[in-house]
This record gives C-alpha cells, structure tokens and sequence, in this order.
C-alpha cells in the first residue's frame, strides 16, 4: 500500500462503451488497478479476504479497504462502476452522486450507437462472455433483449445527467466513439485530465478486440426491421 493516496478517480461506464480498454491503458501506465469493484462476484470474493471471513459487509469500510489494498504504489486508486451497479449499496440519486464526487477526477463513459451497444450487451448475455475470447455458446437475435438493452442505456444516460456532476467540478466525457476511432488522441486527453505527463499510448496495452461481426450487423438489421414491422402505418401501407 502506498504511503498516501495521491489521485483517485471513477470510471462511470455502460457495459460495452470501452470501459475495459480505458481500464487497461490506466492499468498499464501505473495509475491504480480500475477493476468493476462493485460487481456482485468481485464483492464476494474481495470482501472476505479484506476483513475476515466473518465479517458483514459494509459498503463504506469495503471502498476504504479497496483503497488500501488496490491502489498502486505510486499512490493512485481507480474504480470503474456501471450505474445499476450503484442502486442497490447507495439508493438515492443524491447519495450515488455523492459517492461520485468523492473521487478527485470522474470519466463518465457512454455510447452514441444504442442499438449496437444493445445487440453487443444482448450477445455477451447470450453467452457469458463480456470479453474477446472466443465463447462455445453461439448469440441468437431476441428483440426483447435488445430493447430492454436500450432502455437500460437510455435510463443510464438519463441519471447521469441528473446528477449534475459537472456542476460541482471539471468532469471527462467520453464515448466509446471516440476511443474506437480516435485511441491516441483520447488517451491523451486522459492523461492529461488525470494530470500526469501524456505517454505515447503503449499497444502491447490493448488486449481487448473489437467484439462487432457479421451477426452483430445482422441482429442489427433484424431489429430495424422488426420495429418497422411494429409500425402501425407500416401494416396499412
């Protein structure tokens, strides 16, 4: 553990909008080990092994326990967190903003494309894999799983407005978009927000692949075509 905390910050992410990718890059330059802390299974297995395999859970002595044992040497601490994820410990959309702007920087992380977030977040559902491995499950299309993939996004980038967070203090907006397309520029732009001299962005860093094939775009014209066909001008023409 280091001396001090220097830096802490908070990725405010979607699932599929690159979150991994960013939480690599910060991961490989030193600056704190970003992981989904508040994802049920990392609780599970974490919390025991931080206060004892007895002891109940507390969300509050968890985070501090987090910031003792996950930052890195050079003092930095990093948490990436999906907004569903916040509900449950924190409840109030007062008390979620509260948790963060608790960290020194936020990067809040979304998507412009909703229907190829949603057939992504629908596939990765589908099959249990949330990274780039290859899986032995194959997706199918299911357009309930979709739409309720893009109202979950929708309501995401809804609260996080709500929050009002660059009211209290310069935050990061990012998409996925723009770290697709434009890597080199927006890790510097990190970089730089964090306040660390900018580094070359490192590819040996970039492990996670592209997970959009030819049934993403598929399951994509399916479901255009399937709320076109829910349309009723479309059943009178």
């Amino acid at each position: 553990m280091p001396e001090k905390l220097r830096t802490s910050y908070v990725i405010l992410s979607q699932p599929r909008t690159g979150s991994t990718l960013l939480a690599s890059l910060l991961r490989h330059r030193g600056l704190g080990d970003p992981d989904e802390y508040l994802n049920a299974d990392r609780i599970e297995r974490l919390w025991p092994s931080f206060a004892g395999p007895d002891a109940k859970y507390d969300v509050h002595r968890y985070l501090q326990l987090l910031k003792e044992n996950r930052s890195s040497a050079q003092g930095w601490f990093g948490i990436k967190v999906h907004y569903f994820q916040l509900i449950k410990p924190f409840a109030q959309l007062g008390n979620i903003r509260n948790f963060v702007l608790s960290f020194d920087r936020i990067i809040v992380l979304n998507r412009k494309d909703k229907l190829a977030q949603a057939v992504s977040t629908m596939k990765a559902e589908q099959t249990g894999n949330w990274g780039s491995s290859p899986s032995d499950k194959d997706p199918f299309f299911d357009p309930l799983a979709i739409s309720d993939a893009i109202r979950r996004s929708i309501f995401h980038d809804r609260q996080v407005l709500r929050m009002k967070l660059g009211n209290a203090r310069p935050v990061l907006f990012l998409t996925y978009e723009e770290l697709r397309d434009s890597t080199d520029a927006i890790w510097q732009r990190v970089q730089e927000y964090l306040g660390v001299t900018p580094e070359p962005l490192d590819r040996d860093a970039i492990r996670e692949k592209p997970q959009r094939d030819h049934r993403s775009a598929e399951f994509e014209r399916q479901y255009l075509a399937f709320i076109r066909g829910m349309d009723p001008q479309n059943e009178a023409s």
